[in-house]
């Protein structure tokens, strides 16, 4: 995102073929559907999904649905992202320090000082746990 490499929703789908992009295509989607569950509620994805079985291509499934058109759903999908990820773009450039970084970091999580290695931890000292069957 902080180098402006986001896929544009009308070119998602195209880019689930393509090993570069694959992964990128997976993330952008899984958001895509975290802000249009935000927008239009669990009803609205039913109703899409329901629309698209019909076999309506992207364009028309978005109108039927959801009252939208791609570019309606880029500018609203561009401003979800930049809500979630926006301050995080400083935190990406080269060269950021630790202590620049402090900011950025999510409530509960401890702070590092310039030169600490980064360790993920809570701020009372325990290290969170790995999800059940994986290792760490």
């Amino acid at each position: 995102m902080n180098r402006g490499e986001t896929i544009k929703l009308r070119d998602l789908n195209a880019a689930f073929n393509n090993g570069k992009t694959i992964s990128l295509a997976y993330f952008e989607a899984a958001l895509l559907v975290e802000h249009l569950s935000e927008v239009y509620g669990q009803a609205g994805i039913n109703k899409l999904v329901r629309i698209y079985s019909q076999g309506l291509d992207t364009d028309a499934a978005l109108k039927a649905a959801l009252d939208t058109d791609f570019d309606r759903l880029q500018t609203t999908f561009d401003a979800f992202n930049d809500r979630m990820f926006g301050t995080l773009r400083p935190a990406l450039r080269a060269g950021t320090k630790d202590s620049e970084l402090q900011g950025y970091a999510a409530p509960g999580v401890a702070r590092l000082r310039d030169g600490e290695s980064a360790k993920l931890c809570r701020a009372d000292g325990a290290r969170p746990r790995a999800p059940k069957g994986t290792a760490r």
